[in-house]
């Protein structure tokens, strides 16, 4: 996904199901192709939730407008506060999905275009008086404050501010759930940056040529049909991991529970090593069945049941190009594994 962004922003297209096909660098370059401005559906109207979105209204939440991604960056030179606030209204301005709003009674999501872009940036806190010991504390207080700002029903969805101490000064940007996930953090860090260096240099940013929309995602996944092959199989799964529930991992009188730590150093490196050249799998996999396995033991049960999470940018025919949209697209879906035994090079054959 990484490198056909990067490819937009130079204008060629790289689809990235035919990228994972390629074998060399030559077979991709063979399908990379001169691109135009990328069209998206209008960001006006009403349009349904997805899967994941839905899920989210479906833990009934105290507070959901409270369910906050956040990042805490320091800025590596001097920025002021009319530079930031402009390079802020113009991420908003780009990324439509951070306008998006919920409609409770019609239980649908909208492009909210009567908020003003300005309100994303809520203020410069100048620290630089506060003694060592004290500003921990009143940048945990700053950030709570901003994060507890939300109104998912009709306000931005991005928030940012300028933090300065007597050293460094730093950025906060906080953003509701529904309108990120963690590929959209780099895309709009990536685009802030651009909007930054645009406004130190005066030169345009380099920014790519156009992305689509939430809404034409979501769209797209309303009207995607599945065959009666995948329906069949994902309500075999869903029914399977409901009748075998993990067992609680409380004793009968419920006054203890064990919990066991672990703590391991392991090398990056050579643990992706292991899990590709030996076993064939890529490191998530082969944590999720040592965490099966682990689960298998402390519950006397041969059937673990878990909700795998994926990133969820999948492409496929007729929809939309999302690798530079900004949303929330995380995938959920359940997975039964049977541990027979408790020799991890079995369990993985």
């Amino acid at each position: 996904i990484q490198i056909s962004a990067k490819l937009k922003e130079y204008g060629y297209y790289l689809n990235v199901n035919d990228l994972t096909q390629c074998e060399t660098v030559g077979d991709a370059l063979s399908m990379i192709s001169k691109m135009g401005q990328v069209k998206g559906g209008d960001n006006k109207g009403y349009f349904s939730k997805t899967p994941i979105i839905d899920w989210f209204f479906r833990q009934k939440l105290f507070n959901d407008s409270y369910y906050n991604q956040s990042v805490f960056i320091e800025l590596n030179r001097d920025t002021t506060e009319t530079d930031f606030s402009m390079a802020i209204r113009k991420l908003v301005s780009k990324h439509p999905a951070l306008r998006m709003n919920y409609n409770k009674e019609l239980d649908v999501l909208f492009y909210n275009n009567n908020v003003e872009a300005k309100r994303a940036y809520v203020g410069d806190y100048d620290l630089t008086h506060y003694r060592l010991e004290e500003v921990n504390d009143c940048i945990v207080r700053i950030c709570t404050d901003i994060k507890q700002s939300f109104d998912i029903t009709g306000g931005i969805m991005l928030k940012a501010a300028l933090i300065r101490t007597k050293e460094r000064v730093y950025a906060f940007l906080t953003a509701h759930h529904l309108v990120v996930d963690g590929l959209s953090w780099r895309i709009l860090l990536e685009d802030l940056n651009a909007m930054l260096e645009e406004i130190y240099s005066g030169l345009p940013a380099s920014l790519s040529l156009g992305t689509s929309l939430f809404s034409d995602w979501a769209e797209a996944l309303e009207g995607r049909h599945l065959s009666k092959r995948e329906k069949d199989f994902w309500a075999s799964m869903d029914k399977l991991a409901v009748s075998h529930g993990a067992k609680s991992l409380i004793t009968n009188s419920g006054e203890e529970r064990r919990q066991m730590i672990f703590k391991m150093d392991l090398n990056p490196y050579e643990l992706r090593k292991l899990a590709n050249d030996c076993f064939r799998l890529h490191m998530d996999e082969l944590f999720i069945i040592a965490l099966a396995m682990c689960i298998a033991r402390l519950s006397s049960t041969d059937s673990v049941p878990m909700m795998i999470e994926h990133h969820g940018r999948h492409f496929f025919n007729g929809g939309p190009d999302i690798s530079r949209t900004v949303g929330w697209f995380t995938l959920m879906y359940p997975v039964c594994l049977n541990i027979d035994c408790m020799d991890l090079t079995e369990n993985i054959k």
